[in-house]
């Protein structure tokens, strides 16, 4: 202890009065050690600022329909790995995949694990119309956000309130197919095969025929074929018998592949036509050169000219060595839609994703322009492709009629 009559010399104890509060006042409240007064970590500030958003996936990834659910997975993380370089450290997402092995009930329990165990804050999926119209609902009843890349049926949205889609609907393919076949390909004699057993074969089919019939043309019979018939020929012959000018196949790419080889062995020279479900690399595995000169309709063309289109097919080409598919551009949009929603709000959680998906206008896409309807549907244009050279090549853009 310092005591004043030991210091002969004023001035030297006011300089060791100085030195004390000094040594004081550079103490740290937490810890004691000397230094600059404490303040608020600065890691505390950036976990604050933090956007932690846990995004679930359910798409096909063994079976028939695995093509889809890779291309989609690659589309995906090219739009996770462009949000963490936007964003930094302001991001941290997390992605878990679940396999609905195109099957409706696999599908679900996906869902509700992603849901209940993994407590995703929005899942990604379906593709097949089936497997989403047994999803919606259970979205509803969890409260969790389901983002729909591909599912075409008209009813998925009408389902509960927790379901946003950004691809077009089969009603407005249907429309487009028809009038691009009348106007443009000049047919007026059209044969129908599908399967009546899946949503997105039936409602496009309908869709087609009644928008066909309208302008004047002819469906002039309908073939059933079923989801594993191993040989197509008695329906193939019964095509042929009817005298048609070009066959429309509202199928997934596996079915419509098998049906053009078959076709092509036969000797037919028809034009073959369907929807977005041929719109997978696979087609041309499967399908070889029997597929070239058919149209689809699309989401996407790789060849297009837009800026945000060519940029994204750069991008995905060399992260992955091939170019983007529809699916793996709308996987893209859809996890992009979530985390701008996301980071738009500063807030994951279900219900501001919610609301921020319900309220998106005029997101710019890789497969175009996108606003979010009140009932969850999307508002796009629709693209006409030629399959020539075992390539998708860009036709025409068609607006349909609202």
């Amino acid at each position: 202890m310092l005591k004043v009559e030991y210091c002969k010399n004023r001035s030297l104890w006011m300089l060791v009065i100085l030195f004390v509060l000094t040594v004081i006042a550079g103490c740290d409240n937490d810890t004691g050690k000397i230094g600059k007064p404490a303040l608020k970590p600065v890691q505390s500030i950036t976990n604050a600022s933090v956007v932690s958003i846990k995004l679930g996936v359910v798409l096909p990834y063994s079976g028939p329909f695995a093509g889809y659910g890779e291309e989609g997975r690659q589309g995906i993380k090219l739009a996770v790995t462009e949000a963490s370089e936007q964003f930094g450290e302001r991001v941290n997402i997390k992605v878990l995949y679940e396999d609905s092995k195109g099957e409706g009930a696999d599908a679900v329990r996906a869902f509700r694990k992603l849901a209940d165990t993994d407590k995703v804050n929005a899942v990604i999926g379906e593709v097949l119309s089936s497997n989403t119209l047994a999803l919606a609902p259970v979205a509803d009843e969890l409260k969790v956000p389901l983002v729909v890349p591909a599912s075409t049926n008209a009813d998925i949205t009408r389902v509960g309130n927790y379901t946003v889609r950004i691809c077009f609907l089969d009603p407005e393919q249907g429309i487009v197919l028809a009038k691009y076949a009348w106007d443009d390909l000049k047919i007026k004699r059209v044969a129908i095969m599908l399967d009546k057993g899946s949503d997105y074969s039936a409602g496009l089919a309908g869709a087609f025929k009644k928008a066909f019939a309208q302008l004047g043309g002819e469906v002039v019979g309908e073939s059933v074929v079923g989801p594993k018939d191993p040989n197509i020929g008695p329906q193939l012959i019964q095509v042929r018998n009817w005298s048609a000018d070009a066959v429309f196949l509202p199928l997934e790419y596996p079915r419509a592949a098998q049906i053009m080889r078959q076709a092509k062995n036969m000797g037919m020279k028809l034009t073959f036509f369907g929807g977005d479900a041929w719109s997978s690399p696979k087609l041309f595995e499967m399908g070889g050169d029997a597929v070239n000169g058919s149209y689809i309709t699309a989401h996407f063309a790789p060849d297009s000219t837009k800026e945000a289109v060519k940029t994204f097919v750069e991008n995905f080409e060399k992260t992955n060595g091939v170019k983007p598919s529809n699916m793996a551009a709308l996987s893209y949009d859809a996890a992009k839609m979530i985390i701008q929603a996301a980071m738009t709000k500063n807030d994951a959680s279900r219900e501001s994703l919610r609301n921020a998906l319900f309220a998106v206008k005029d997101f710019q896409g890789a497969t175009g322009n996108i606003t979010i309807k009140p009932n969850g549907d999307a508002t796009k244009d629709i693209m006409i492709l030629n399959i020539a050279n075992n390539q998708f090549n860009y036709v025409k853009t068609i607006s349909p009629v609202e």
